[in-house]
């Protein structure tokens, strides 16, 4: 938790808040937290809501007897299909490992039939796979948080009654409700000397920032042949030329040059985190309702982009000059 999210260490919050509540100007409302995504389960949301209420016991205990007016729970609750850090998963540094000592032995037989063991033993053992089960109901995360945070702040001394309860549940409400839309550029077939397949599409991981810094694994679907059955294993890139894997070792269809691939439950942070990187405009935002669509974001061009960068006034200057130096001569 400490490394997804930073905030103050609790050996330092004691002294704060005394400090806090002896200023004039301050008052000290309540408490916040923000766990992040951890896990799906909601015993993890039990676990830190018994930590939190715990805290907030030992807290009143320290600051002579005070009682919170709000409580922050903070976000973290999972979208339906939560695709949060699917795509590395435990086994695969063990796994890399594996194959990398298999490499090495399968030299003695050579090039052409290692290069053929490895194809085989990446069909079978390398692929990865969005979720597709779906996580608890939010009423179910509901009671699991208010019933373990109201046991336990009664435990500790804590009269709930007339204290507002906060809560972010954002990503849990929007994040399904964004389709990140984008044309196949091309599909690339290699055959030696191992067997790979690429899909290139026509956006970038950069316009999905806030889900590549998680190693989101997002669902998809083929928007324009939305039954057809996955044939093989690909790496679906976009691009720009940097760290544009989007979507690693997934099964996919047959497709071709034009089809529409549809990138779901993008609604949460992708937009907002969405960037230029390689001077590329960032696509347009649709808002679908009924039958209806409309643009509420258009898109970028070029001269955006570049709109806000200025040329200091001494370089401009010095160019002017060499300019005139040069017809003098």
């Amino acid at each position: 938790m400490q490394v997804y999210k930073n905030g103050i260490p609790t050996e330092h919050v004691v002294d704060m808040g005394r400090r806090a509540l002896n200023m004039k100007n301050i008052e000290v409302t309540g408490f916040h937290i923000h766990l992040g995504r951890h896990h799906w389960a909601p015993w993890f949301w039990k676990g830190q809501m018994k930590k939190y209420a715990r805290l907030i016991a030992k807290l009143k205990e320290e600051w002579g007897g005070y009682e919170p007016g709000e409580i922050d729970i903070g976000g973290g609750i999972p979208t339906p299909r939560d695709p949060f850090a699917r795509i590395v998963s435990r086994l695969d540094f063990p796994l890399l490992a594996v194959f990398w000592v298999m490499t090495l032995l399968l030299k003695i037989l050579g090039n052409k039939t290692r290069y053929k063991i490895i194809s085989k033993a990446l069909d079978l053992f390398i692929h990865k796979s969005p979720n597709k089960s779906l996580t608890p109901e939010i009423e179910e995360y509901a009671e699991a948080i208010t019933d373990t945070l109201l046991k336990n702040l009664k435990w500790g001394g804590i009269d709930p009654e007339g204290i507002t309860l906060q809560i972010e549940p954002g990503r849990s409400m929007y994040g399904d409700t964004g389709i990140h839309l984008s044309r196949i550029l091309k599909i690339k077939n290699q055959t030696r000397p191992i067997k790979w397949n690429w899909v290139l599409l026509d956006t970038t991981y950069f316009f999905m920032a806030g889900g590549a810094l998680e190693y989101n694994l997002h669902d998809f679907i083929m928007a324009n042949k939305a039954d057809s059955r996955p044939v093989k294993t690909v790496d679906i890139v976009g691009r720009s030329c940097f760290a544009d894997r989007m979507m690693p070792e997934v099964n996919f269809p047959e497709a071709e040059s034009g089809d529409i691939l549809a990138i779901l439950d993008t609604g949460a942070y992708q937009e907002v985190s969405a960037s230029n990187f390689k001077a590329l405009p960032r696509p347009a935002t649709v808002l679908v309702n009924g039958d209806s669509a409309e643009i509420i974001k258009r898109a970028e061009t070029v001269g955006d982009v570049f709109r806000r960068d200025k040329v200091p006034e001494r370089l401009l200057k010095k160019k002017v000059e060499e300019v005139k130096v040069g017809k003098v001569g």
